[in-house]
């Protein structure tokens, strides 16, 4: 169960993420979205791209965020992607993992080399 002072950090990164996309001409769709299979937490879109974004964030440099999104976080990623993507009439995503780590964030756009 995490911890309040874990869920405000956890907020901030996706706040810090979207305000990201933002910035760079995405239009954040959906945050936080809750399937049977697990939480999206940004879903971005720009033109006709449409991106799964997970954000990991952490507050020291000792646990690599990038690190966390293993095979099976991915494939509960791709089975909510799926979900949310039959609901929406959407064909093809790409996911991306934003890791913010001590405040730095660092993105790794396309992790499933290729869409949904």
């Amino acid at each position: 169960m995490p911890t309040a002072k874990s869920m405000r950090l956890g907020k901030h990164g996706e706040d810090l993420a979207a305000e990201d996309y933002e910035a760079k001409g995405y239009l954040v769709l959906e945050r936080n979205v809750v399937t049977p299979f697990g939480e999206l937490d940004l879903i971005v879109t720009r033109g006709k791209e449409v991106r799964i974004v997970e954000v990991k964030t952490r507050s020291s440099a000792a646990f690599g965020a990038e690190h966390s999104v293993d095979r099976q976080k991915f494939r509960r990623m791709k089975r909510a992607a799926v979900w949310w993507m039959r609901r929406h009439q959407i064909r093809a995503v790409s996911f991306d993992v934003v890791a913010i780590t001590a405040g730095k964030l660092e993105r790794f756009e396309g992790v499933d080399r290729g869409a949904c």
